[in-house]
């Protein structure tokens, strides 16, 4: 069986030894010629082309550099736009919401104004506010949903349509008490069609005007309206009409039943008047 021997592998220094004399000299010449180029300055030209490409190079990695730095900056902008621009959709929609509810409360007042000839014309400051519950702990006491911050304070007024329901007692931040008209404690001052003044108050849950005189020529259907007497309601709020009178010849005053228009244990959207 015939063998095959491999020679050993040659070194680097081994194969420049054995070069060719010819390849040999044509380095040296070639090394001698870069040498003496370089030493007279005649490659300044080419070490200046590469530097330029090199620094034009430097200085287009700088841009492009630059720019993707602008692009990043810019496109976080975009980002925070977007996040407030979103905020503001929510607030446009919160405020045409409130808008549309005040719209409805303004058909409504303008329809029963109408149907009740209301004549009530002065104007006021006002602010739409949402019930948002009723004190458990007391009949006639209203819970809203605005409070200081929207400017509410004690002793505005709470109205449905221009009629009257209640008055602000206690405010927070953000929600309102409103002491309804069935309220044992309210009392208010009110005047009738026939120009003849009573009292609003509550009897065994029923709304009465009191304190009318006996000579007084009330009647049942009299529509009756805040007198603005007492400094607190302003006047010619509507309340109500008449249903029922109760008179005694031995008394000096006449009673009579208030028919009121709106139901105080169920009110939704009211308005607050600043006065």
């Amino acid at each position: 069986m015939k063998s095959f021997n491999r020679s050993p592998k040659k070194s680097f220094a081994g194969e420049i030894f054995e070069m060719p004399l010819l390849l040999w000299l044509t380095v040296m010449v070639c090394g001698v010629v870069v040498y003496l180029l370089n030493y007279f300055g005649l490659l300044n030209p080419i070490n200046s082309s590469i530097d330029f490409l090199s620094i034009t190079s430097h200085r287009s990695v700088y841009q492009t550099s630059e720019k993707f730095n602008y692009f990043f900056a810019n496109l976080t902008a975009v980002n925070t736009l977007t996040l407030k621009n979103q905020d503001l959709t929510t607030q446009v929609t919160k405020l045409n919401s409130q808008l549309a509810e005040e719209n409805i409360i303004l058909n409504q007042d303008q329809q029963l104004q109408k149907e009740c000839k209301i004549t009530y014309s002065k104007k006021y400051p006002e602010i739409g506010a949402e019930v948002i519950g009723y004190d458990s702990r007391a009949i006639g006491i209203a819970i809203i949903n605005k409070g200081s911050h929207d400017g509410i304070k004690k002793g505005d007024i709470a109205v449905v349509e221009k009629i009257a329901i209640g008055i602000v007692t206690i405010t927070t931040d953000n929600t309102a008490q409103v002491q309804l008209l069935n309220n044992n404690n309210s009392n208010l001052p009110v005047k009738l069609e026939t120009a003849n003044l009573g009292l609003l108050t509550t009897a065994s849950g029923q709304l009465i005007v009191q304190d009318i005189l006996s000579t007084s020529s009330v009647k049942v259907n009299d529509k009756v309206y805040t007198s603005g007497l007492n400094g607190t309601y302003p006047p010619d709020l509507y309340v109500g009409e008449i249903s029922d009178i109760k008179s005694d010849a031995r008394a000096s005053t006449i009673v009579a039943k208030l028919s009121y228009p709106l139901n105080l244990n169920n009110l939704q959207l009211i308005m607050i008047l600043s006065i």
